[in-house]
């Protein structure tokens, strides 16, 4: 079993069974999500691709201004943004149109740095 991508718990075994408990930090982005019932869960929650890589643990950084998906462990729901420079470690938040947050004409820089980050998905052939 792998452990959360976001907080790192592990998951438990419950009663000897296929169904499995998880107990998430309090500041989880799945908290809510405790148990993993069967083994068609089970599979579904080891396929992730790709897995979120770790900021602090990891030096694997993007790209400066290549759009990622972040995370920070506090908040509630990752946020696309870009690395504006890797040695001050600013992101900068990614903004497509009127509903994002743009300040005096400029994307707006996360208040801090996310924990974790992944590549954006591939595009569909056609859509």
């Amino acid at each position: 079993m792998k452990s959360c991508p976001f907080c790192g718990v592990m998951p438990v075994v419950y009663d000897s069974s296929d169904d499995l408990k998880l107990e998430h930090k309090p500041n989880c982005f799945l908290k809510d999500n405790t148990w993993i019932v069967g083994e068609r869960q089970i599979n579904k929650w080891n396929t992730r691709f790709p897995d979120w890589i770790s900021i602090d643990e990891n030096e694997k950084l993007p790209e400066e201004f290549k759009v990622v998906q972040t995370y920070h462990v506090d908040d509630l729901y990752p946020v696309n943004a870009y690395l504006y420079d890797k040695k001050q470690n600013i992101w900068i938040r990614e903004t497509e149109g009127p509903e994002d947050i743009v300040i005096n004409g400029r994307n707006e820089q996360l208040y801090r740095p996310p924990t974790y980050w992944q590549p954006l998905p591939d595009l569909p052939d056609k859509i």
